[in-house]
């Protein structure tokens, strides 16, 4: 078994309804997305690789968050 420097804690999900904004960002390495959950509760930046199946826009639905903390 490995042994790592930091391991990752994951909170229970929550399903909260919002708006996603989907855009495209052209960066050095190429063109990737990027979101931006707008919901009642905050809004929050949107970093996952299953954004690129989608085009730009917005996108009004119910949506998952999972919070990710690294612990030292």
């Amino acid at each position: 078994m490995a042994a790592t420097s930091a391991s990752t804690r994951s909170a229970l999900p929550i399903v909260v309804s919002g708006q996603l904004s989907i855009r495209t960002i052209h960066g050095r390495n190429g063109p990737f997305c990027v979101g931006y959950l707008v919901t009642p509760i905050g809004n929050f930046a949107v970093k996952d690789a299953e954004l690129e199946q989608y085009p730009e826009g917005k996108y009004d639905g119910e949506f998952v968050i999972r919070v990710r903390r690294e612990v030292a």
